[in-house]
């Protein structure tokens, strides 16, 4: 009996033995089968700034795109990836957009944009979706947009391409160029500050010189505010104080500085330039804000403010907002707006350490920017904001139909 006994523990030993083995192995290849969308939206980044710079087209990285919708939707009905609170923010956002490009409140010529805005706004709400069901690694993250920003700075200073005496390059304007080039100089400076590295400056030294070349106001404007934002949430709460009331101080006893601080990073652009530039920019943008207070339910249609704003009496001239807030506003709606916001203010509200609060710096930094240009048009610029917007959520999100975080 006592043989007996011992032989079936050890049957048993090898039965709990074997089912281990088996969950660890069926854990892994879940774990291989998650790893995808992150290598596909990772794949994306340089992807589409290679895409542009060597074959002026973006037809592989739609490719991608559609392959990364295949592969998370088999994911999620296999349930290998879940939603998340912030996810009914982006269904609000892409009901939005359906509705304002396939039943646009006016329809006009607009020359295929329409549908250039609407397939890479859907690109950026699936990179968003997918980061945040199936986050990548962040500092993966921020050393694969740190690379491909550098490459690009190094190709357009090599390419030279000026418009108007101010840089260009890999078909990206001067002003997309600048706002692409921040998020590199914020993570630069991000890594040097959090590995205590100065070594991590030099990728950011490189993308400085290109956004110098570039004369941009709204790329020096977004950087110094990644910058400055990377700096203060180091910083104590006592510290932040002090310096809230130094910048106040500066404001109210140099208050004649102010239009000098608006013309930072202009280089050798005229006053008379920079005046027209701030005239045209404050006339769009009460024309777009009475667009939006006219049409606030589906907005006038994707991509056709332009094209609005040349038929139209009072403005005559075809011209986007330059503001991402106001064009997704009267092109889409204010749902759309409410749903950006409230993603964004998700994001950024709670202190981060370490990679995650590089990332963070880098999403407040392309807040700013989109004060300044329409971003979503443009998936080089626009797919790297998308990916760090959504590994922030990932760290907020509470599973839908669950009452505890993830």
């Amino acid at each position: 009996m006592p043989g007996a006994a011992r032989e079936r523990k050890r049957r048993i030993s090898i039965d709990l033995y074997d089912t281990s083995q088996g969950l660890e192995r069926n854990a892994h290849r879940s774990a291989k089968r998650n790893r995808l969308p992150k290598i596909l939206v990772l794949a994306l980044i340089p992807l589409t700034a290679a895409d542009t710079a060597i074959f002026h087209s973006l037809l592989s990285s739609v490719m991608l795109s559609g392959i990364l919708v295949i592969v998370a939707t088999t994911l999620f009905c296999a349930g290998r990836l879940r939603f998340y609170t912030p996810h009914l923010w982006i269904a609000v956002m892409v009901v939005s957009v359906f509705l304002a490009y396939f039943i646009p409140q006016v329809r006009l010529e607009s020359s295929g944009l329409p549908l250039q805005t609407f397939t890479w706004l859907l690109v950026g709400l699936l990179v968003l979706t997918v980061t945040m069901a199936a986050p990548p690694n962040a500092g993966v993250l921020i050393k694969v947009i740190l690379l491909t920003g550098t490459v690009t700075a190094i190709v357009a200073g090599v390419q030279g391409s000026l418009q108007s005496g101010r840089l260009q390059g890999i078909e990206l304007n001067p002003n997309y160029l600048a706002v692409y080039l921040v998020t590199s100089i914020v993570i630069s400076i991000g890594l040097a500050i959090d590995r205590r590295n100065p070594l991590w400056l030099i990728p950011g030294s490189i993308c400085i010189f290109p956004l110098v070349s570039s004369q941009s106001r709204e790329g020096f404007l977004a950087a110094i505010a990644g910058v400055a934002f990377a700096v203060i949430q180091k910083i104590s709460p006592n510290q932040r104080v002090l310096l809230t009331i130094a910048t106040i101080a500066a404001v109210v006893l140099f208050p004649g500085d102010l239009s000098s601080a608006a013309s930072v990073g202009a280089g050798t652009r005229s006053t008379a330039e920079l005046n027209t530039d701030n005239t045209v920019r404050a006339q769009v943008a009460l024309f777009a804000l009475d667009v939006a207070v006219e049409h606030p339910i589906r907005g006038i249609g994707l991509g056709q403010f332009p094209a609005y704003a040349e038929a139209s009496s009072s403005l005559g001239v075809y011209i986007t907002t330059t503001n991402e807030y106001l064009l997704l506003a009267t092109e889409t709606g204010i749902s759309s707006l409410v749903a950006l916001a409230a993603l964004l203010w998700i994001a950024i509200r709670r202190r981060r350490q370490g990679d995650l609060a590089i990332i963070r710096a880098t999403v407040f930094a392309s807040i700013v920017a989109m004060l300044f240009i329409d971003l979503f048009s443009n998936p080089v610029v626009s797919v790297p904001f998308w990916a760090c917007l959504g590994t922030l959520l990932a760290d907020n999100g509470v599973e839908i139909g669950q009452s505890a975080r993830r």
